[in-house]
């Protein structure tokens, strides 16, 4: 069942099908993890692709979006940012709306860290500092997306923080953005401390976007898992479905 982030009130994603979009970097080659290959073979998404943002090998099976971004190459918040706000604004989803994922996250960084000021740093310097590809690209999509299409963002604490990236940069230069097609979905029995971690930064925010969750037994690797089986339970399936099909392999 999906429920509320915050009282536990039973809810639900957009309605229709959803292109799901998987953003990774680095040596290993993305695929979708065992619960979100099932939710695919069982109900598939409109669309899945690969979004490369500095992989060393793209996958072969899977659609790949390339952005010019050379694996381990020298990070520049702004042009990140910039180049998820291009993708945001031109991409057209075959479904009815978009679930945006992480790949392979890093470990669990000081998101709430990631906008303390700095004396003498302005925004994106800051940024440069203490962000990541993947959350600058990610702010900078849904800020744009957002104002299109529904964007379902699969994942806690690090897509609360693109969140809040997003919105700071939206304060300071008066950006337009629609939060009220943005949600979160992340996965249920999470640490506390993850919980109460996304919350926090939610709370920071000047808009309130829907934050969700489903309960699952197993989401190894699978930071977006939460997303993707939500998206699986509003086109019919259980989770016991979606979970012994992924148990089995097939």
């Amino acid at each position: 069942m999906i429920r509320t982030l915050q009282d536990h009130e039973e809810s639900a994603l957009p309605a229709g099908r959803a292109d799901l979009l998987l953003a990774a970097a680095g040596p290993d080659t993305p695929t979708p993890g065992p619960l979100t290959l099932s939710v695919e073979a069982l109900t598939p998404f409109a669309t899945l692709k690969i979004l490369d943002l500095g992989l060393v090998s793209a996958p072969e099976r899977y659609e790949t979006v390339t952005f010019g971004i050379a694996p381990g190459g020298a990070f520049d918040a702004k042009t990140l940012f910039e180049k998820g706000r291009e993708f945001g604004r031109y991409y057209k989803p075959a479904g009815d709306y978009v679930i945006l994922g992480e790949s392979v996250s890093p470990d669990a960084a000081d998101a709430a860290a990631l906008l303390k000021p700095l004396p003498g740093m302005g925004l994106f310097e800051q940024l440069g500092r203490t962000a990541d590809g993947f959350l600058m690209f990610a702010a900078g999509f849904m800020l744009e997306a957002c104002r299109r299409f529904p964007v379902v963002l699969g994942g806690g604490s690090r897509m609360a923080a693109a969140l809040l990236i997003a919105n700071r940069v939206v304060r300071r230069d008066g950006l337009p953005m629609d939060p009220r097609k943005l949600t979160l979905c992340t996965v249920g029995g999470i640490a506390e401390t993850e919980r109460a971690a996304t919350l926090s930064l939610l709370g920071q925010l000047d808009f309130r976007p829907r934050a969700l969750y489903v309960d699952l037994p197993s989401h190894e690797g699978e930071p977006y898992a939460g997303a993707t089986v939500a998206y699986g339970i509003m086109q019919g399936l259980t989770v016991a479905q979606i979970t012994s099909r992924a148990g089995s392999g097939a």
